[in-house]
């Protein structure tokens, strides 16, 4: 925990109704402060601090059970008590959405409301009447301070530039804490269900499961983007950019610059088919604590010294000027495209025979114009440098490099030929193997499926990316 500010220094409140909204909100803080110095004797409120970018922010929750504006202006009240320097709060939850023409609303997506010509931007729902079928305002929250909506216009516009980094963020939030990836992490986009209007849920059932297919609406499905696995593998090579592909397939993880297929029948566009999140002056520490295993020291030893295998000691700084995160925004999709070219799976024979694991490129991270900075490294005697001085190497790399690829591996799964109905599926095929040593050589007909496991896990690591294979 960072050193704890005074009372007055915290700005920001963010509100939330329920215990699953604030975690996911404290998740998101960069750090995170001890409990408050002081706190007004009758303020009854339970506190997360924390600072979020340069903002130090107070994290409520309402009392477990109680919802409504009452609870919400009694927490808001008393927790100016105690922070008296307070300039806005915002409300955090989760929430349904319809959508339309114009908004195409998925599941996954951050939704920020802004005023639009009368409406403040939030609705209370009790501030109306019925006329004729339509909901009439009677009455409205008062609008958002200024300093918000400025902010919001600044924030529309860099996405515009640079895209968001939403997925980054979640990345390091299941990183930073693993035991959200089961139920923070996106479910797939058969989950996003849109019921109908006249759909009375039952409160004591926690999902519709049962219901769904007589009262859901039938919507296009597809896939938000989802981060990728918090499995970034550290690269053994500083490949160029050029050199690596998304959507690429892999026979080892270990080269994926060889013996890939990279489809001739598919063009990648940026937004539509992947996002590019921008960090500029990247500055960040690559492990090699006691926590670290020798297989890592080793690998990073690599970097400075092709023949070194010790004298590695601290962490690996690096730094660049510029890293980029590359995140297909649809990688089954894109997949179940691919592997219906007959390109694909005439490649596919070789390795389908092998019984080689198959590999896909769903993103990587690349740095620009990169130092790689060791805090301190003995030399070794056939070095010119006198043996067991002490000093920092440096490595240096140009141009845009990948410096860790995450991967999610292909699942293959075979059925003898009729248990397959329908082979209009484009990641379905058949194919025929020879049966040999029997009195009549023989030829099996097999239908053969193809599709991405879920995120695995390939390893633990806890700084984010994973090391090298060796």
């Amino acid at each position: 925990m960072a050193i704890m500010p005074d009372n007055f220094e915290y700005s920001v409140a963010i509100v939330c109704a329920l215990p699953l909204e604030m975690a996911a909100t404290t998740a998101m803080l960069d750090e995170t402060h001890r409990m408050p110095r002081w706190q007004d004797p009758r303020d009854k409120n339970n506190y997360t601090l924390g600072r979020m970018g340069q903002h130090y922010i107070v994290i409520a929750c309402l009392p477990d059970g109680v919802y409504g504006m009452t609870a919400a202006t009694s927490l808001i009240t008393w927790m100016i008590s105690s922070y008296r320097n307070i300039k806005f709060a915002l409300i955090v939850g989760i929430g349904g959405g319809v959508p339309s023409t114009s908004h195409d609303i998925r599941l996954g997506d951050v939704v920020v409301s802004k005023p639009r010509g009368t409406s403040p931007g939030i609705i209370q729902y009790d501030f109306g009447k019925a006329v004729n079928g339509n909901i009439i305002p009677n009455a409205s929250l008062d609008m958002p301070p200024k300093v918000l909506l400025t902010a919001m216009s600044s924030l529309a516009a860099d996405h515009m530039m640079s895209g968001n980094k939403i997925s980054s963020h979640i990345s390091k939030m299941l990183q930073d804490y693993p035991l959200m990836q089961e139920r923070f992490s996106y479910p797939g986009a058969e989950k996003d269900l849109l019921y109908e209007a006249n759909y009375n849920h039952d409160a004591d059932i926690p999902t519709c499961d049962h219901f769904k297919s007589q009262s859901t609406v039938q919507i296009s499905t597809t896939e938000v983007q989802a981060p990728p696995s918090p499995s970034f593998i550290l690269t053994d090579r500083f490949h160029l950019k050029g050199s690596i592909s998304l959507a690429a397939l892999v026979l080892d993880r270990r080269y994926p610059n060889q013996d890939t297929f990279v489809s001739s029948k598919v063009s990648l566009q940026p937004g539509g088919d992947f996002s590019v999140s921008v960090d500029q002056n990247f500055n960040e520490l690559v492990g090699t604590c006691a926590k670290s295993s020798p297989a890592f020291k080793k690998a990073l030893a690599k970097f400075f010294f092709p023949s070194s295998t010790k004298g590695i000691e601290g962490d690996i700084q690096v730094v660049s000027t510029q890293s980029s995160v590359y995140t297909l925004l649809q990688p089954r999709t894109l997949f179940n495209k691919i592997s219906g070219t007959i390109e694909f799976q005439n490649w596919l024979g070789d390795a389908w025979a092998g019984k080689k694991p198959l590999y896909f490129v769903v993103g990587y991270r690349t740095v620009t114009d990169a130092q790689f900075i060791g805090k301190e490294i003995k030399s070794l005697s056939n070095r010119r440098i006198p043996q067991n001085i002490s000093y920092k190497p440096r490595y240096n790399t140009d141009g845009e490099r990948v410096y860790a690829i995450c991967f999610r591996k292909v699942k293959f799964e075979r059925s003898p030929k009729g248990t397959v109905q329908v082979l209009g599926s484009t990641n379905r095929w058949r194919v025929f193997n020879k049966q040999r040593g029997h009195a009549l050589d023989s030829e099996l007909e097999h239908i053969i499926s193809a599709d991405l496991c879920d995120d695995e896990e390939v390893g633990t690591n806890e700084f984010g990316v994973l090391p090298p294979l060796l």
